[in-house]
């Protein structure tokens, strides 16, 4: 792997282990990941990409892309600009999330409403 390649991978396995999200970070993710979602001819999928992998980690591409109705290479392409971003990491089979992937989708689900006693 060239030595360029391995600083990338480095600085990516790095930002993957941050859990540690402000609301500035979450904030900025999610219009990233909005911005993401407007620019795509096939229409928003981040969201939709992330929670999937979160319930189905170690799932074989092919399967997730069709579950999605998505082509497999255009959803690797996805799942790679995700990746980029820290939020989730590559399997000998499938993806799964990363700690800052889970922290992200953590910060950004409504908290369930307490019970009173």
């Amino acid at each position: 792997m060239p030595i360029a390649d391995r600083g990338t991978e480095s600085r990516r396995a790095i930002l993957s282990h941050d859990t540690a999200l402000s609301a500035a970070d979450v904030d900025a993710l999610t219009k990233r990941l909005q911005r993401m979602d407007a620019r795509s001819p096939a229409g928003p999928w981040t969201f939709e990409t992330l929670t999937l992998i979160a319930q189905r980690p170690g799932v074989v591409s092919t399967e997730l892309a069709r579950q999605i109705g998505m082509e497999r290479f255009a959803f690797k392409a996805n799942v790679r600009k995700l990746k980029a971003l820290g939020l989730t990491v590559s399997l000998e089979t499938g993806y799964r999330l990363s700690p800052r992937g889970k922290a992200f989708l953590r910060a950004i689900r409504p908290k369930p409403a307490r019970r009173r006693r």
